[in-house]
């Protein structure tokens, strides 16, 4: 017999497992904590942008939305990635794609650090 399959109880059990490995970071004085950085007001990026942090908050996550205007200078934009990069209290960064055209060169995508970059 078929058995219909979704995703539903994977997700509950992913998100159950993420906030026992959350509530066991808090225990240790550990409070994770995700920015998210956006360039622009694109309707999709603000809609990703919503639901990336509805998502990271639902299992305990702080989500903190660095946003920047579209017209941002690539300088600007790296200097903010870097003091992120910097932030010991930031455990992971997502920059909403894609760029604005006149930010999308090598440098500004290599300046997320792997320690805190969410694929």
């Amino acid at each position: 017999m078929a058995r219909l399959l979704t995703g539903k109880p994977v997700v509950e059990a992913l998100n159950a497992d993420t906030r026992a490995r959350i509530h066991a970071l808090a225990e240790r004085g550990v409070a994770p904590k995700l920015v998210i950085v956006r360039c622009g007001e694109a309707p999709s990026d603000l809609a990703y942008e919503r639901g990336a942090k509805a998502r990271a908050e639902a299992v305990g996550v702080f989500a903190e939305v660095r946003a920047l205007p579209e017209d941002v200078t690539a300088e600007a934009l790296i200097g903010l990635l870097q003091e992120i990069n910097a932030d010991p209290a930031v455990h992971g960064a997502l920059m909403l794609r894609p760029l604005p055209r006149h930010l999308r060169c090598p440098g500004t995508f290599g300046t997320v650090s792997r320690r805190s970059a969410i694929p």
